[in-house]
């Protein structure tokens, strides 16, 4: 239960990941090595819900 974080060797944040009872629960967020949003994911108890990805002008979100 709570905020799983992983990190470059460099020591910069790559993702934040909410657990809620030992499952992915919540939105995930994703950086690039050089601190840029990568995307965010949502979860719904494990499941992938949707994706957002800033660099996609037409189709931020993607819903699954």
């Amino acid at each position: 239960h709570g905020l799983s974080k992983w990190r470059y060797q460099s020591g910069e944040l790559g993702s934040e990941v909410p657990y809620v009872d030992g499952v992915v629960h919540g939105m995930a967020k994703y950086w690039r090595r050089n601190g840029d949003i990568s995307g965010f994911w949502l979860y719904n108890q494990d499941e992938l819900v949707a994706k957002f990805n800033p660099k996609n002008k037409t189709q931020r979100w993607k819903l699954k």
